[in-house]
């Protein structure tokens, strides 16, 4: 995985909602935070087992147990003060919340409910997290929205970057929401290269399948937007999924809904300092400037230069992570 990252241009990686066994804990101590793996590891909490485990009460004390995984390690941590809450079901099983449902007749499914989503979310808003949700559907959006509002109405906070974590299927008006309530949103493009013609076909038909992230939008709205691939969902490669924001082009070559597409600019700033927003490290990651960890990626072609269709084609030349050259072999 270091070797695979690393070839992509990758100094630094967030996991959200991560779930570390205790006795998978050397090995990741040993590989990720050996001298020789040119990129930071970075970790949230999930919030299901915690709560399940103890309720309302007992949940800030669970994730905070999680959160203290790694002890002082810089390298390989989670990061504290910030969760991962879990709306409705995956894209690829088609579990989404829709607001129109599925062509076929099947439903959706919660991964947390509603009614917990609401007591989670009240306790660590008012705790001051940051809050990363995952939700694919439209009536999951919408449901998390609400929730959201009544955050927003009971207990006011500025600049808490809550987070919107895949963000499959969503709607105008929604986005206007987002933009109000101050949220930011973490995409995976690749939904639409991936499943945007094999979903037109399947559960949504082509008006939704193919608008499918629908990132030029939030884009223009100057909604923060960083993108991730959960990976294996979509290849661990950040100018891959630069790519498919850019062209939105299928597996089989269509341009679909690309009037939905991102800016070069925007896609770029996506995989650097807008990830580096999100994750509250703008200060020291995400861009090259004076007093910031001397970490970033070589080129063999200047992004901005290159047709968009051969954005995905730049090879990594090396990475310099700390301050050190690491070359791609």
């Amino acid at each position: 995985m270091v070797e695979m990252l690393h070839a992509k241009g990758v100094t630094a990686y967030n996991e959200p909602g991560a779930f570390i066994l205790e006795h998978t804990i050397p090995l990741y101590e040993s590989v990720l935070g050996a001298d020789s793996t040119p990129m930071y590891s970075f970790f949230i909490p999930e919030t299901k087992t915690p709560f399940m485990a103890g309720g309302p009460d007992g949940v800030i004390q669970a994730v905070e147990n999680i959160a203290d995984t790694f002890g002082d390690n810089e390298k390989v941590r989670f990061f504290d003060g910030h969760v991962k809450m879990l709306a409705d079901g995956a894209i690829v099983s088609q579990l989404m919340m829709m607001r129109d449902g599925y062509l076929d007749g099947h439903h959706g499914e919660w991964i947390q409910n509603p009614d917990d989503l609401e007591a989670i979310s009240k306790v660590f808003w008012e705790a001051g997290y940051q809050l990363h949700i995952h939700v694919n559907g439209d009536l999951g959006l919408d449901k998390v929205i609400e929730i959201l509002k009544r955050r927003q109405a009971e207990f006011p906070r500025e600049n808490h970057r809550t987070t919107i974590v895949h963000f499959a299927n969503s709607a105008d008006d929604q986005i206007e929401e987002l933009k109000d309530l101050g949220v930011i949103v973490s995409a995976n493009p690749y939904y639409v290269t991936g499943f945007g013609e094999r979903w037109a076909e399947v559960g949504l038909g082509p008006e939704r399948a193919h608008a499918m992230a629908r990132l030029g939008p939030v884009e223009k709205a100057g909604i923060p937007v960083s993108f991730h691939s959960d990976m294996p969902i979509a290849p661990a490669d950040p100018l891959y999924l630069v790519w498919s924001a850019v062209t939105r082009e299928s597996l089989n070559g269509n341009a679909l809904r690309p009037d939905l597409a991102m800016t070069v600019d925007g896609a770029l700033r996506a995989i650097t300092i807008e990830a580096a927003y999100s994750w509250g490290m703008e200060d020291t990651l995400g861009s090259i400037e004076v007093g910031k960890v001397a970490n970033f990626t070589i080129l063999d072609q200047n992004p901005y230069d290159v047709d968009p269709d051969k954005l995905k084609d730049i090879d990594v030349h090396a990475t310099v992570f700390e301050g050190e050259l690491f070359a791609v072999e």
